[in-house]
C-alpha cells in the first residue's frame, strides 16, 4: 500500500494505517474524525505532508513515530480538537514539523488545549 485515497471517509479507526511505512500520501477530504494510532508508525520519508479539510478530532498517539511528517493542513472553519500526545516522535522532536490553519483561527488554535504547547509550531495558510 503506497497512497490512500478515501473521498467518503469521514472516521478513521484505532490503528487503520499502523506501520503502513510505505504509504507516500493520504487523500482524506472529508474525514472528521482519526481515532487513536491510526497511522502510528506511517514513517515513510515520502510521506512528509498532511491535509485535513474537515478534521474535527484526532485521537491519542494518531500520528505517533511518523518521523516525516513536517507539515499538516487544517483548512476547515473551525479548530480541530487533538489527544495529548497525538504527535508524539515526529517532526516535533527535530523542529521540523509545522501546523498551518486558517488565519481567522490562528489564536484560536494557539489557546485550545493541547495545541496550547505548539503555539510556535501553527502558521497562517497563505
Amino acid at each position: 500500500l503506497t497512497s490512500v485515497s478515501l473521498p467518503n471517509c469521514e472516521f478513521i479507526g484505532s490503528s487503520a494505517f499502523y506501520r503502513c511505512s510505505n504509504i507516500t500520501g493520504f487523500s482524506l477530504p472529508n474525514c472528521k474524525f482519526i481515532n487513536r494510532d491510526a497511522f502510528r508508525g506511517c514513517s515513510c520519508s515520502l510521506f512528509t505532508s498532511l491535509t485535513l479539510p474537515n478534521c474535527k478530532y484526532i485521537g491519542f498517539e494518531a500520528f505517533y513515530d511518523c518521523k516525516f511528517v513536517s507539515e499538516i493542513y487544517f483548512p476547515g472553519s473551525e479548530v480541530c480538537f487533538i489527544e495529548q500526545a497525538t504527535m508524539w516522535n515526529t517532526g516535533l522532536v527535530g523542529n521540523t514539523l509545522k501546523f498551518y490553519v486558517p488565519s481567522s483561527l490562528i489564536d484560536e488554535y494557539k489557546s485550545a488545549l493541547w495545541w496550547s504547547s505548539m503555539t510556535n509550531r501553527i502558521f497562517p495558510i497563505e
